[in-house]
């Protein structure tokens, strides 16, 4: 784990190289991780010599545990939920769509702004308002 808050995976699921940009929170909750286990996998899977190879079931029970296990007809939480709702919040905070394109590391911004950039929408009017204000000064 590094100091600086990037971390590089040297190959994902897509098979190539990749960079995460953690926050100074994630990196403080890896690192206790990290320095808590004695040997092995950062995510063990149920056998502590293998890594975690699903981690959506996984997820699936720490919800049900929870109590957030889509009962009463909605819909389960998923973890891809969660990558979601880390960039509608930092889209909702005024975020520019290309950093929202890197911490997200989709291919194109295109997708970036086909499912994120709606949630600027009172930004953008407040952006607006300043000429607006000005005009009615």
């Amino acid at each position: 784990m590094t100091t600086t808050g990037v971390w590089r995976l040297p190959e994902t699921k897509a098979g190539e190289e990749q960079i995460v940009h953690l926050s100074n929170a994630a990196c403080s909750l890896l690192s206790k991780i990290i320095n808590g286990r004695k040997r092995g996998f950062l995510f063990p899977g149920k056998d502590p010599a293998k890594a975690l190879t699903r981690p959506g079931k996984a997820f699936a029970r720490i919800c049900a545990q929870a109590g957030v296990d889509g009962r009463d007809g909605q819909a389960p939480l998923v973890i891809h939920d969660l990558r979601r709702s880390y960039c509608s919040i930092l889209a909702r905070r005024g975020v520019e769509p290309a950093k929202l394109m890197k911490l997200m590391r989709h291919s194109t911004i295109h997708v970036t702004m086909k499912y994120y950039t709606h949630l600027q929408d009172k930004a953008l009017v407040e952006a607006s308002n300043i000429v607006g204000d000005l005009l009615m000064d």
